[in-house]
C-alpha cells in the first residue's frame, strides 16, 4: 500500500509538472478584450424573463459585450433550449420546459435576433447526460445556427473534461467550469494542480470559476499564481468597487460576471486605458 502510495504521488508530481510546463509555454486564442464585464442571462426584471430573447437583447443594448447564457440540448427536438431549469417528464414521455412570455425560445433564434458581432458564454446545463450519438448531433446544431464569425465568439462550458474536450475538438472555444476550494484552504493548490492537469489534457480555452465570499475568495492571488498564465472566466463576483477594479487589472482574467441571481448593469467599467 504505501509503495502504491509513493507511486502515485509521482505519477501526479509528474503530471502537474508537465502541465505547468506546457502551459507556460503555450499561446491562447481567448477573448482578450478590455471590456471584460458580460452579463449573466441578460438584464431582466418582473416583466422580462431571465435567459430570454428580451433579456439578452437588453444586456447587449445596455453595453454588454458578451452574454452568459443557460441552454439545454433536446435531442428529440434537434435544438438548443433556453433554460437553466432542467426539463420536467410530461405524461407524454417527452421533456417540457418553462415558456418565455409564452413561448418556447431557443438558442438558434437567440442567435439571429442578437448575434451580430456579440460574445456568448454557455453554459451548458446537460452537457454531461449526452451520450456520443447526441454529442455529434449537439455540435452539429451548434455549426447550423452559428455560421461564419459567430462560431468563433461562442464559448461552450462545462466541467466534465472528457465530454467537454469533444467540443474543443470539433473547434468551439471552450471553458473548463472548476470548483475549487477558497484560496485559504491549505489544500486549495493541491485541488488546483488536478484541474490544472485536466485543463492542460483537454486543450481547453479558459477554466471558469466562482469568485467565492468577499471576505473568503476562491479567486484570490494565491489562485492565479498557481494558474499561471491560464486565462480565467470568473463568476458570481460580489458587486464591491473594489473587487472589481483588481479584477479588471487582472490579465488573466478575461470575463466577468458581477453578482449572483441578481441583473445588473456594470458594462460602463472596463480595463479600458482611457477608464480610470
Amino acid at each position: 500500500m504505501k509503495k502504491f502510495f509513493v507511486i502515485s504521488v509521482l505519477i501526479l508530481a509528474l503530471a502537474w509538472g508537465f502541465a505547468s510546463y506546457s502551459l507556460q509555454h503555450r499561446a491562447y486564442d481567448t477573448y482578450n478584450d478590455c471590456r471584460k464585464i458580460w452579463s449573466s442571462r441578460g438584464l431582466y426584471d418582473q416583466s422580462t424573463p431571465r435567459n430570454s430573447y428580451q433579456s439578452v437583447a437588453q444586456a447587449f443594448a445596455a453595453g454588454a459585450p458578451g452574454v452568459e447564457i443557460d441552454i439545454h440540448y433536446d435531442p428529440e427536438m434537434d435544438r438548443f433550449v433556453l433554460s437553466h431549469a432542467h426539463p420536467k417528464i410530461g405524461p407524454d414521455g417527452k421533456r417540457h420546459y418553462t415558456l418565455k412570455n409564452g413561448e418556447l425560445q431557443t438558442l438558434g433564434e437567440l442567435f439571429k435576433r442578437t448575434g451580430k458581432g456579440h460574445w456568448f458564454w454557455l453554459d451548458f446545463k446537460n452537457l454531461d447526460d449526452l451520450n456520443d450519438v447526441q454529442t455529434q448531433k449537439a455540435i452539429a446544431r451548434l455549426r447550423s445556427i452559428a455560421p461564419g464569425s459567430l462560431w468563433a465568439r461562442i464559448y461552450v462550458e462545462g466541467n466534465n473534461p472528457v465530454k467537454l474536450k469533444r467540443y474543443q475538438n470539433a473547434g468551439l472555444h471552450t471553458i473548463f467550469d472548476t470548483d475549487p476550494l477558497p484560496a485559504g484552504n491549505p489544500l486549495s493548490p493541491l485541488l488546483l494542480g488536478a484541474y490544472k492537469i485536466a485543463f492542460a489534457w483537454g486543450g481547453f480555452d479558459a477554466v471558469g470559476m466562482n469568485y467565492g465570499k468577499a471576505d473568503n475568495p476562491i479567486y484570490a492571488p494565491r489562485t492565479a499564481k498557481v494558474l499561471g498564465n491560464i486565462p480565467v472566466f470568473v463568476y458570481h463576483i460580489p458587486d464591491k468597487p473594489d473587487i472589481l477594479k483588481t479584477l479588471l487589472k487582472d490579465p488573466q482574467v478575461r470575463v466577468m460576471l458581477v453578482g449572483r441571481d441578481v441583473s445588473l448593469n456594470r458594462f460602463n467599467l472596463t480595463a479600458c486605458k482611457d477608464q480610470p
